[in-house]
């Protein structure tokens, strides 16, 4: 019975890998019926609840694990995040706290309690576990990525530059961190510099229109109002039938125009969408 809870268990994380959670529920529950004694299987089918919508059949799951262990760090930590889900992040902060006593070297709970504190506004308290996580965890790009944004959140705009930029070494295509170097770059009046990030951004998400129209209206402040036209008008034909598109076509069709003829072009638009099946 145990090797075959084994079997299901590998099925189901062969499904969680596939997004398929439906699938990856019922395999661990399989596992847990054949081998009930063992907590490994309650979080596995605690997660793929979780990932499925069922957060409180999630919690239950990891409960039982805690009984079955009651010093399992990462009960723990998947009770606080079914709780930061639910927006208690008092008692998620509570779960982090007690998963970071029993495991202080994992840097996912370091990152997740952290952002509890930043929540709160307990910056400091943010950027003490922040640190941890990133020194836990060198190579992960999301940890880089979210220690700046908590430094520019202090004011801290140099070391947010450097976080941001770590987080593209690690990882090129890393979107969100290309716009919030774009961005930064736009605060600090260095419009060159966020123009090529922003540029980034583009390329590396089309349909990304906060960071299309961030790119397209600095390249209008600068003064470059073909390029910024060609920005804004590739992306109609990404998203030409959808709400951002609409907003986007709305937008630089009406500009310099008073608010009837802003109101004109998007009853204009939501009338060529009703006719689009």
């Amino acid at each position: 019975m145990l090797e075959q809870s084994v079997v299901d268990m590998r099925r189901g994380m062969g499904e969680m890998a596939q997004a398929r959670y439906k699938e990856a529920s019922d395999s661990f529950a399989k596992a847990v019926i054949k081998n009930s004694k063992d907590p490994l299987p309650y979080l596995l089918l605690g997660a793929a609840l979780y990932w499925t919508g069922q957060v409180d059949s999630a919690v239950s799951e990891y409960k039982e694990a805690l009984r079955l262990d009651p010093k399992n760090a990462m009960a723990y930590q998947l009770l606080g995040i079914a709780s930061g889900w639910k927006g208690d992040v008092s008692q998620a902060q509570e779960y982090f706290l007690t998963a970071n006593a029993l495991d202080p070297n994992k840097a996912d709970t370091h990152m997740n309690l952290g952002s509890t504190y930043a929540v709160q506004l307990k910056l400091d308290k943010a950027l003490e576990h922040f640190r941890r996580a990133v020194e836990l965890a060198p190579r992960e790009p999301l940890y880089q990525y979210q220690l700046g944004t908590l430094y520019e959140a202090m004011g801290r705009d140099e070391q947010a530059e450097t976080s941001f930029k770590k987080a593209l070494r690690l990882f090129p295509y890393y979107e969100d961190a290309q716009l919030s170097l774009g961005a930064l770059y736009e605060k600090l009046g260095q419009p060159q510099d966020a123009l090529k990030y922003y540029k980034k951004a583009v390329r590396t998400k089309p349909g990304d229109y906060v960071a299309r129209l961030r790119y397209a209206f600095l390249l209008l402040r600068e003064g470059d109002i073909p390029q910024a036209r060609e920005v804004l008008e590739e992306a109609f034909s990404i998203t030409r039938f959808k709400s951002d598109g609409l907003a986007l076509n709305a937008v630089y069709r009406a500009s310099g125009s008073g608010a009837d003829a802003f109101r004109e072009e998007i009853q204009e638009f939501k009338d060529s969408l009703e006719k689009v099946s």
